[in-house]
Parts: C-alpha cells; sequence; structure tokens
C-alpha cells in the first residue's frame, strides 16, 4: 500500500472519526451486510485475522453476533490502530497491530484471514498486490482465506475505484491456491441496488 492511499484513509478519518465513511463505506448497515457475507464460514470460537481493519467495525459486527474467539486488526494506519486500542480496550480476546503489507509477515496460527476492501483503491499495479497478497493470506490461514472485491459485472464505474474481473480471479485462486473456492456474486448491499462487488472463500486442503 502506498503512502498516498494512507494520507487518503488518514484525511478520510479526520472528516468522519470512527464513522464507516472514514474507510470507505457508504453506511454501517451496508459494511454489516459486507461482514456477513465475508464470514459466512467463520463459527463463534475460531481465530480471525481483520487484514485492513480499519476501525475495527467488523469487530464490532461479529461481537454483536455472538462471536467468541480471539481477533487480531491489522493496519498500516497509525491514527486507526490507535483509536482502536482504546475503543477496544475492554475486550480481551482482542488485539490492533500496526502492519505494513509490503514489509511484514502475516502471523501465523489464526484460522481465518479475512480481506475486506483492500484491493478497491487504484495503486501502481493492482493484479500483482492481488495476487502477492492472496499468496500470502493463504499461506498464512489454518483454515480458509475470505475477501471481496468491486466487479466489472457493474452498472457503473467509479474512477476513483478498481474493479476486478470475478471469473479471473475464481481462476487464479482455483489454478494457485485451492480447488475449494467460493464465489459470491449475488448479494445487494442497499435497499435498493445492483450487486456491484463480490466475495470468494478460499478453503485451505
Amino acid at each position: 500500500m502506498t503512502s498516498e492511499i494512507k494520507r487518503y484513509y488518514k484525511k478520510l478519518y479526520q472528516n468522519y472519526g470512527r464513522k464507516a465513511e472514514a474507510v470507505q463505506h457508504i453506511s454501517y448497515q451496508e459494511q454489516c451486510k459486507r461482514f456477513e457475507v465475508l464470514n459466512e464460514l467463520l463459527t463463534p470460537r475460531e481465530s480471525v485475522i481483520d487484514l485492513g481493519c480499519g476501525l475495527g467495525h467488523m469487530l464490532e459486527y461479529l461481537r454483536e453476533n455472538g462471536y467468541e474467539g480471539s481477533y487480531l486488526g491489522l493496519d498500516f494506519v497509525p491514527e486507526f490502530i490507535e483509536s482502536n486500542k482504546k475503543n477496544f480496550k475492554g475486550d480481551q480476546s482482542a488485539q490492533f497491530k500496526l502492519f505494513d503489507l509490503n514489509t511484514n509477515k502475516i502471523p501465523m496460527g489464526y484460522d481465518h484471514l479475512m480481506v475486506c476492501g483492500v484491493f478497491n483503491n487504484i495503486m501502481e499495479d493492482n493484479d500483482k498486490f492481488m495476487k502477492k497478497l492472496l499468496l500470502k493470506t493463504y499461506a498464512a490461514a489454518e483454515k480458509a482465506v475470505s475477501f471481496n472485491m468491486m466487479s466489472t459485472y457493474v452498472e457503473f464505474f467509479d474512477e476513483n475505484l478498481y474493479y476486478f474481473d470475478p471469473v479471473y480471479v475464481f481462476d487464479f485462486c482455483k489454478k494457485e491456491l485451492s480447488p475449494l473456492v467460493v464465489l459470491k456474486h449475488d448479494y445487494v448491499l442497499g435497499s435498493k441496488g445492483f450487486p456491484y462487488e463480490f466475495t470468494i472463500h478460499v478453503k485451505k486442503v
């Protein structure tokens, strides 16, 4: 992730505080739908890494829905991590750490690895970044990797976001990661809308 993207999220945080908009979501309600799909494989007591945890909204969602497992949130924005440490200081099963995807190794020993929204920003080589990160997350996870992306099957393109062909990503996961791959492209985030993103679950073999 680049320093430009880091500055972008710092500015959003300055403008919106701990709201969903600070991490490029339209609303907390749409975030929750995203989290629901992303965490379909996670059981209440399994451990999870939230890679690109932002402001810990996924942890809020999980705890509200009965999740009791060990959680580790990783992000490259210092302000996010410091805010999370204060906000979740009473949660003894949750940790937050500053993390650089380019230099740090993903911690081992966690059942599930979640990657929410990390692939949406435009960078120098999105395809290379995607493949490298998925290989690293799959190697680190004990049971599964789940991630979401903006889809090329949309009726509108935002020039500030990056869109992946879900068939292309599915093919990469099947050939390079695992034969056990689930592609979800049937959910709508708002009350009225079009399925403009997709989620993929890659199960370990």
